[in-house]
């Protein structure tokens, strides 16, 4: 909400998003579709119980896997 708010008065500002371990597969699908890595920061102090976000092994067992490709039937055989 407040990020859009800033872009639209073309003001620069900072975006957090907080993840949980549902989230995990749904941050990836959006790294994909932008093609980038999100930073991830890692909060002091914070009582974690899960912490695939900061575990690339986790990481890549969490990625959905890839859509298959549609074949497509162009013209008659």
């Amino acid at each position: 909400h407040r990020i859009g708010r800033t872009g639209r008065a073309q003001a620069t500002g900072d975006a957090f998003t907080l993840v949980t371990e549902d989230d995990v597969r749904d941050a990836r699908s959006i790294e994909r579709f932008i093609g980038a890595t999100i930073e991830r920061k890692k909060i002091e102090d914070f009582p974690y119980i899960y912490s695939a976000l900061f575990d690339e092994k986790a990481l890549a067992e969490a990625a959905p896997p890839p859509k298959p490709k549609s074949r497509l039937m162009r013209g008659s055989r």
